[in-house]
């Protein structure tokens, strides 16, 4: 059994890292930090965790309880982890980095892209690529991992530059799925398609139509150019599942693992009756306008910031007051979400950027019109300036 340190279990990487170590039959967290919440528990911050960690707490960053474990896992800014990697590599088994501050081996790279000067040239040079596909024996002894990266494109609804990621996937002949959930939407839209371009390239699609669509939940499309890797990997054809009808139809049974399933094309299909395509088209046209105009006075307005642009239909925004650092303007964040939140007339999403909190509003239920989003923008300011407990 190793055990294993996760250094920023707070945020949104080390909180995906929890989930995913929650079962894992050979890891055993011994230590979570969280210098921003510290003394939180995991629990309180992220319910879902609740069952797999009823009683974890973070706690503060020492270099010497890391250095106890046998694996560390760097949740951090790729600043914090450019850091801090030099000194627990060699201390440990392994250090596996989460950032992007050892995922590029040219350190001239590091300034245009990521906006810092690399100073660990060795340990740069040292690092494996994480990507058991590419680098499988590099990575047997690694003492420094360098993750493909855990993007927060759902966080603000960003868009990965699919032309260019298309022809990497080409060049090494891998599989690219495009994860299509919510913006895959706007492909209905004319007009936005030019966001998605390289998209042809993609060997699987997938889009939730229970989603911006309007679907009734559970009802998700896939699309994919090369079905006969699900059939040869799925499929199951004892005697008494084959029919003569079997050289004429297509057998979705064999392109996953139930062999039977709910008729989920018909919630599409009522939609489509009811509202027709140009009925879904001019509500998405009309949350698009909404979120910008949320984005437009959230930009205009002292105090408050638009974290990341706001393209379609997902605004993410923080209230940062005067003279409050970034500690305590992330537990102010909370604080206001989680008030607005409870009360019931709106539901936001917290969510992490850059290693900072911020909150995610997301314009796209069906009865969402202008006057609720104008209702929305007035509670936010309201809940962002309560006086805090005490002051």
């Amino acid at each position: 059994m190793l055990r294993a340190a996760i250094v920023g279990a707070s945020g949104f990487t080390g909180a995906e890292l929890l989930r995913l170590l929650a079962g894992h039959p050979e890891i055993e967290l011994a230590y979570a930090t969280g210098d921003s919440q510290a003394g939180t528990r995991a629990a309180d911050l992220y319910p879902s965790l609740a069952g797999a960690y009823p009683d974890l707490v973070f706690e503060r960053f020492e270099s010497a309880r890391a250095a106890e474990c046998d694996l560390v896992f760097l949740g951090l800014p790729h600043e914090a982890s450019l850091a801090l990697a030099p000194e627990l590599v060699g201390q440990v088994r392994c250090v596996v980095d989460l950032s992007a501050a050892y995922r590029l081996k040219d350190a001239a790279q590091y300034p245009p892209y990521y906006g810092f000067e690399h100073t660990q040239p060795e340990l740069l040079a040292e690092a494996v690529y994480g990507l058991p596909e590419l680098h499988r024996a590099e990575l047997a002894g690694a003492r420094l991992v360098a993750t493909p990266g855990c993007y927060v494109t759902t966080a603000t609804l960003a868009l990965d530059p699919l032309e260019a990621i298309a022809a990497v996937a080409a060049e090494h002949g891998a599989w690219l799925h495009v994860d299509g959930a919510m913006a895959g939407a706007a492909l209905l839209l004319p007009e936005c398609r030019p966001l998605a371009a390289g998209i042809g390239s993609a060997d699987s699609i997938v889009i939730n139509a229970h989603k911006w669509i309007g679907a009734v939940f559970d009802c998700s499309l896939f699309f994919t150019r090369r079905p006969e890797h699900l059939v040869r990997l799925m499929s199951t054809s004892p005697s008494y599942l084959r029919t003569e009808a079997d050289h004429r139809t297509t057998q979705f049974r064999d392109w996953g693992i139930a062999l039977g399933r709910r008729f989920r094309a018909l919630k599409l299909w009522f939609l489509l009756n009811a509202e027709g395509v140009e009925g879904i088209r001019a509500r998405l046209r009309r949350d698009i306008a909404n979120a910008g105009w949320l984005a437009e006075r959230v930009s205009a307005e002292p105090g408050w910031e638009l974290v990341a642009p706001a393209g379609l239909q997902t605004v993410v925004v923080r209230h940062v007051p005067a003279g409050m650092g970034p500690d305590d303007v992330d537990a102010h964040t909370l604080a206001w979400a989680r008030r607005i939140n409870r009360s019931g007339k709106a539901y936001l999403t917290p969510t992490q950027l850059h290693g900072r909190w911020a909150v995610r509003v997301s314009v796209g239920a069906l009865p969402t019109e202008r006057e609720d989003v104008e209702a929305l923008w007035r509670l936010m300011r309201e809940e962002a300036t309560v006086p805090a407990a005490g002051g």
